[in-house]
């Protein structure tokens, strides 16, 4: 199998190209690794390649059997959802559509929550043997920040997945979760917020 890589930034101009070298070594490299990138601004430069923004014509043009791989986008939400969109368009299915966000629309990760907002639950962390309040507006991660409970949380957008035991949760996403996890009950506890009393198996 070929590996595709999209470069899913909508970059600028050709000089914003992330390892633009290291990328060119790979694919030297690797004869079976194909990258197909796109500008919105090649001016000024010697550009020659696409541009525009990544839709389902250069999708299409650069991996025509895509419905038959796994994709994996990474960008910010809105440029996430219209390739998302231009995915579903040719065809692939949602389990075959995977996510990582450069953040979320959901939670500022450097932001804390209010310290005088409204309970509104209590979090068990049954294997720490505690429990604490979450008020209004705070994720399950930030619940766990706060009690000094560790969640391995990584880059705090899409990789903290943990087995939620009893109660309900609202979630903004959940797409760096496999169908295997949702099914044994794990959520992300940096997007979750309790929606009700909730235990978390940490």
């Amino acid at each position: 199998m070929a590996w595709h890589h999209l470069s899913a930034h909508q970059l600028p101009t050709p000089q914003d190209i992330i390892f633009r070298r290291e990328i060119g070594s790979l694919r030297k490299r690797n004869p079976r690794l194909r990258v197909a990138t796109t500008v919105t601004n090649a001016q000024g430069d010697d550009w020659t390649g696409s541009t525009g923004f990544i839709n389902a014509r250069f999708i299409q043009a650069h991996v025509p059997d895509i419905a038959l791989h796994p994709s994996l986008i990474c960008g910010p939400p809105a440029m996430m959802d219209a390739v998302k969109a231009a995915l579903h368009q040719l065809g692939v299915p949602n389990s075959q559509v995977k996510t990582e966000g450069f953040g979320t629309d959901r939670r500022d990760p450097s932001k804390k929550a209010q310290k005088l907002g409204k309970v509104i639950a209590t979090v068990s962390f049954r294997e720490s043997h505690l429990s604490a309040a979450a008020r209004e507006g705070m994720t399950l991660l930030d619940v766990a920040d706060e009690s000094g409970v560790f969640i391995d949380s990584a880059c705090r957008s899409g990789t903290c997945g943990v087995k939620l035991t009893s109660g309900k949760v609202r979630l903004g996403t959940d797409d760096a979760l496999s169908d295997e996890e949702r099914a044994q009950g794990y959520i992300l506890a940096c997007q979750a917020q309790p929606d009700g009393d909730v235990a978390l198996d940490v």
